[in-house]
C-alpha cells in the first residue's frame, strides 16, 4: 500500500501524470469516503435520533446530488475548455446539462413538495429540448462524415419501415425523408411542452388527478399522448440510426441512444407506474402526521428520491458516452473562441427556433423555402461571432 501510494506521488510530482487523471483518482477516492462512509454514518445519526423519515431521505438524496453535480460539471468544463468541434460539442453539452438540472430539480421537489408541481414543470420542459438536442447531435455526425449526405440519401432507394412500423408505406429518400425523421423530435418537443402547462392548469384547478384511468380526469389523456409522441421520436431516431448505421459508424451513435432512451423515456414510465400504484391504493396515505402524508404526495416524493440517485448512475455514464476525448486531439488547439462566445454559441437557440418553424410550415404545406434555406441542420454551416465557419 505504502509503496502504491509512494509511487502515484512521484509521478504526480514529477509531472509523468496528467492532472485530469490525478483530479480522476482523487475523485473517486472522495466518491468512495462518501459512499461508504459517510452517507452509512449519516444514516445511522439520523435514525439514532429519530428524525423523521422525510429529513433521512432529503439527507440521502442530497448526497447523492453533491456527487452528481461536480463529475456533470466537470464534463460540462471539459468540453468547453476543448471547444474544438462547436457544431458537435454544443449539443453534447446541452444533452450533459440534464443530468445536473434533473437531479438539483428533483432535490428541491422532494424538500419542498408544495413547489413540485412548478419544478417539474421546468425539468419536463427541458427533456424535450433534450430529445432535440439528440436529434441535431446525429444529424451533426452525419454532416461531418458525409458533406454530400444529402445527394447521397436521394440515390437511395425509398426507405422501408422497421418492425412495429412495418406496414407503413416506404419513405423517399432524400429531403423528404429527413423531414419524416425531424417530425418525430420536434413534435414531441411541441407536445411535451403544450401538454406539460395543459397538466399544471388541471393540477392547479383540481381535474388533473395523477394515476387515475378515469376519462373524466385529465391524467390518462396526457399520459396516453405524451407516450404516442415519445414512442414517434424514438422510433423515427432509431429509424435514423438504422439507415445510416455505417456513416454513424465512428461517433458510436448506439450507447448515445440507450442512455437518451434510458434517462428520457424510463423516468417518464417510472413515473407514470408510481402514480398508478398511488391510485390503484398500492401506496397509500400514512395513518400519522408526517411531511407527505397522502398517497399522491408519497408517490411524488418516491419518484424525486429515485430520480436523484439515479442522475448519479446517468453522470458515470454520461461521462464515458459523451466524453470530450472524443474531440480531443494532440497538437490541435481549441478554437479562437473567447469564453463569452463560446458561452454565447452554447445559449443561441436558432437552430432549435427555424427547424421548429421549418417543421410547423412543412405540415401546414406552406412554403417552406424560406425556413429550409436557413435551417442549421439542413444547409447552414455555424458560424463563430468573426464570420469565420466552425
Amino acid at each position: 500500500m505504502n509503496l502504491l501510494v509512494g509511487n502515484f506521488l512521484h509521478e504526480v510530482f514529477t509531472n509523468k501524470m496528467k492532472l485530469t487523471n490525478v483530479i480522476g483518482i482523487v475523485w473517486m477516492f472522495v466518491m468512495a469516503l462518501i459512499l461508504f462512509g459517510a452517507l452509512p454514518w449519516g444514516i445511522y445519526e439520523l435514525h439514532k435520533y429519530k428524525q423523521d423519515e422525510a429529513v433521512t431521505a432529503w439527507f440521502i438524496a442530497g448526497v447523492f446530488v453533491c456527487l452528481t453535480l461536480p463529475t456533470s460539471i466537470w464534463d460540462v468544463a471539459m468540453h468547453i475548455e476543448h471547444y474544438r468541434n462547436p457544431k458537435l460539442q454544443r449539443h453534447i453539452i446541452r444533452i450533459l446539462w440534464m443530468v445536473p438540472i434533473y437531479s438539483v430539480d428533483s432535490w428541491l421537489a422532494l424538500r419542498f413538495p408544495g413547489a413540485a408541481i412548478y419544478l417539474d414543470t421546468m425539468r419536463e420542459c427541458y427533456e424535450a429540448y433534450v430529445i432535440y438536442n439528440f436529434y441535431a447531435l446525429m444529424m451533426g455526425y452525419l454532416k461531418q462524415r458525409d458533406p454530400d449526405y444529402l445527394q447521397h440519401a436521394k440515390e437511395r432507394d425509398p426507405t422501408k419501415h422497421i418492425f412495429p412500423m412495418c406496414c407503413l408505406p416506404r419513405w423517399q429518400s432524400g429531403e423528404q425523408f429527413f423531414y419524416w425523421i425531424r417530425s418525430g423530435p420536434i413534435s414531441y418537443v411541441l407536445f411535451r411542452i403544450l401538454l406539460t402547462v395543459i397538466a399544471l392548469i388541471c393540477e392547479l384547478s383540481g381535474s388533473y388527478h395523477e394515476g387515475s384511468i378515469k376519462p373524466q380526469y385529465a391524467f390518462i389523456w396526457i399520459a396516453g399522448i405524451n407516450s404516442l409522441t415519445q414512442a414517434w421520436a424514438m422510433y423515427c431516431l432509431i429509424l435514423f440510426f438504422v439507415t445510416f448505421k455505417t456513416e454513424l459508424a465512428s461517433s458510436k451513435p448506439l450507447p448515445k441512444l440507450l442512455v437518451i432512451k434510458a434517462v428520457v423515456f424510463f423516468s417518464f414510465w417510472q413515473a407514470v407506474t408510481i402514480s398508478f400504484l398511488a391510485a390503484n391504493d398500492v401506496i397509500r396515505d400514512l395513518p400519522r402526521r408526517s411531511t407527505y402524508n397522502t398517497k399522491g404526495e408519497i408517490a411524488a416524493a418516491l419518484q424525486d428520491f429515485i430520480i436523484c440517485f439515479e442522475m448519479f448512475i446517468y453522470a458515470i455514464v454520461h461521462h464515458y458516452v459523451f466524453s470530450y476525448t472524443e474531440f480531443y486531439v494532440d497538437g490541435k488547439r481549441p478554437l479562437k473562441m473567447s469564453f463569452r462566445e463560446k458561452l454565447m454559441h452554447l445559449f443561441t437557440f436558432d437552430d432549435v427556433t427555424e427547424d421548429v418553424i421549418d417543421s410547423v410550415k412543412s405540415v401546414a404545406h406552406l412554403p417552406i423555402g424560406s425556413a429550409s434555406q436557413k435551417s442549421p441542420l439542413l444547409t447552414e454551416e455555424p458560424k463563430n461571432y468573426d464570420g469565420n465557419v466552425i
